[in-house]
């Protein structure tokens, strides 16, 4: 239930001048970061994070929470431009953005990522504010059980999303958990696959596996080839073709609506994360897809789905740390600090 005089008192907060200005601040160091392949959004934030030593806590809180939806759009940015997610959120958006900017279609394509990035953050946030009690009750009741029961899931949707090559996903799928498993366990304190290497005890890093996995194999195929889309007419910035792709999210409201409601409820889950609600929602709207539509191949309702749900997932991961200070995330887990 909303508490009618803290939302007036919260609204008089925002429309403060310093408020304003460290949202803008804060999205232009999210954007930043989610565009170099590597420094994610918890990058960001540990990096802004002593410059709010000196902030009031709400202050601090709004800064710290625009550069995370900075952070996850500009992921989507790269993913979309050059087929290497910024951040963990972006691998869905990689599906279709990028042969859409193959295509020459670029300029849609970030219409479409941004615009259902901005409807999927602002929702998930509106949906916390009436619905945060439920939201916190629901994480509690999730344990053990429930999390392998999400792990499942999270198998059943890799195998969904195979396209026209069934065992490579299904091999890719049982390859990362395999390379889930390095490091040390947590519940054994057994180091296992190491092979001798102390660097990777504590497992492999998420940002390296992006960079090793994402970016180099996308580095060797662009060096045979100056640009990504041969047509010259389409190497061009139109902001047109831009608004193009912004007024064309909304054609798929359906989309919208499920991929904001799959955001939200992975991101109360916790170590759920964005990357799974992108990939949960862009197997959902593949399974509910039209006759035509070829997923996997520059469709553009497969971006909208999977933007939209990575940034969902944060007013869901907030809810959690805010009624029971139990971080939904490694993003999450810095934010905890303000």
């Amino acid at each position: 239930m909303v508490t009618w005089p803290a939302f007036f008192k919260g609204l008089n907060l925002i429309v403060a001048w310093q408020t304003p200005l460290c949202i803008f601040i804060g999205l232009w160091v999210g954007l930043i970061f989610g565009v170099i392949p590597g420094l994610m959004g918890s990058i960001a934030i540990a990096v802004i994070l002593p410059f709010t030593f000196l902030l009031e806590p709400i202050t601090a809180l709004v800064l710290l929470t625009s550069v995370y939806t900075g952070a996850l759009t500009g992921g989507g940015i790269a993913a979309t431009l050059i087929n290497t997610p910024g951040t963990p959120a972006g691998i869905a958006t990689t599906f279709d953005g990028y042969p859409m900017a193959k295509k020459g279609y670029q300029n849609e394509a970030l219409g479409l990522q941004i615009t259902a990035s901005v409807i999927g953050g602002f929702f998930s946030y509106v949906f916390l504010l009436f619905f945060i009690h439920p939201m916190a009750n629901l994480a509690i009741k999730f344990g053990p059980s429930e999390m392998i029961f999400i792990l499942i899931l999270v198998l059943v949707v890799i195998g969904a999303i195979h396209g026209e090559h069934f065992f490579r996903t299904l091999f890719i799928g049982i390859f990362g958990l395999l390379l889930g498993t390095i490091g040390t366990s947590q519940s054994t304190g057994v180091v296992r696959g190491t092979m001798g290497f102390d660097a990777i005890e504590d497992g492999i890093p998420v940002a390296i596996g992006i960079l090793g996995i994402f970016c180099i194999p996308e580095l060797f195929d662009l060096i045979t080839r100056k640009f990504i889309a041969e047509d010259a007419k389409a190497q061009s910035n139109d902001i047109k073709r831009l608004m193009h792709g912004f007024k064309a999210t909304f054609r798929y409201v359906k989309t919208l609506i499920r991929g904001t409601l799959i955001g939200i409820f992975i991101g109360i889950l916790p170590a759920a994360g964005s990357a799974i609600a992108s990939l949960f929602s862009y197997s959902q709207a593949e399974q509910h897809a039209k006759p035509g539509q070829c997923f996997g191949k520059g469709e553009p309702e497969g971006v909208v789905a999977a933007e939209v749900a990575n940034n969902a997932s944060e007013g869901g991961s907030m809810s959690i740390l805010l009624a029971l200070g139990v971080p939904g995330s490694g993003t999450a887990a810095v934010r905890l600090v303000s």
